[in-house]
């Protein structure tokens, strides 16, 4: 295994992987470093330090880009088709917005921008370095209403979603872990009688009506979100988490 990563298009299902599709190897394992964090220090006049308005007006920490930047290696075989490999890197890769998927985090994709900072060729190797700069978040790559996928769960790290169709029959309750990130989701009815749903989420009551709705006072956070729905049928609970 080479620790590898998965570069694909915004609507790609498959995209490209760097060993298999490039033949590249990576000098060492690779990682996508933290985000910047913003932070809004106001002096106080006359006074000591400093008024932390960093969390202002929103309540919660926000942060700034991700960056990387990968060394490779061609694999020996393919060195000598270097012109042709450079231009099949180039062209897929170059200065485009992607989704970017680590072998080592395979549940999480970032979004950026990726860019081939250098292509060296000489007699005995050949080297590509790959930049990119993403968004501070990484998403999950299922939506919350998908099937998991089990080989690659990590148990002390990922979720297991599974929000699609969850019967309801007079009365059920659903924990979310959320993230650092607001979401807010999408919630699809179906009735058995054709009559809304009720949904109770930190004391206030929320019409669901039949089909797709999304309330704007509804949002999933960090930690666990209680949610309690009234009614019969069956309700769904769509997005997509994310994490630092």
């Amino acid at each position: 295994m080479y620790h590898g990563v998965t570069f694909l298009d915004m609507e790609e299902e498959d995209g490209m992987k760097s060993y298999e599709d490039f033949h590249l190897i990576p000098r060492r394992r690779l990682y996508i470093g933290p985000p910047e964090a913003k932070t809004s220090l106001v002096d106080i006049p006359g006074g000591d330090g400093y008024m932390d308005v960093s969390e202002a007006p929103d309540g919660r920490a926000h942060y700034g880009a991700r960056t990387a930047s990968w060394e490779f290696e061609v694999e020996r075989e393919y060195r000598r088709l270097y012109p042709s490999l450079y231009s099949k890197i180039m062209n897929y890769l170059h200065n485009r917005n992607m989704r970017i998927i680590l072998d080592d985090d395979p549940h999480y994709f970032y979004v950026g921008r990726a860019a081939v900072n250098q292509f060296l060729s000489e007699e005995m190797a050949a080297t590509v370095v790959i930049d990119v700069t993403t968004q501070p978040f990484k998403y999950e790559t299922s939506m919350s209403t998908e099937d998991w996928l089990w080989d690659p769960f990590n148990f002390e790290t990922d979720y297991v979603r599974g929000y699609g169709r969850m019967r309801v029959d007079g009365e059920r309750t659903v924990d979310i872990p959320g993230g650092r990130k607001p979401v807010i989701p999408t919630f699809i009815v179906e009735s058995d009688d054709g009559e809304p749903m009720t949904l109770t989420y930190r004391g206030a009551a929320y019409r669901l009506d039949v089909g797709e709705t999304k309330r704007s006072g509804v949002f999933i956070t960090s930690g666990i979100n209680t949610m309690t729905f009234n009614g019969k049928g069956y309700v769904s609970i769509e997005f997509r988490g994310c994490s630092l």
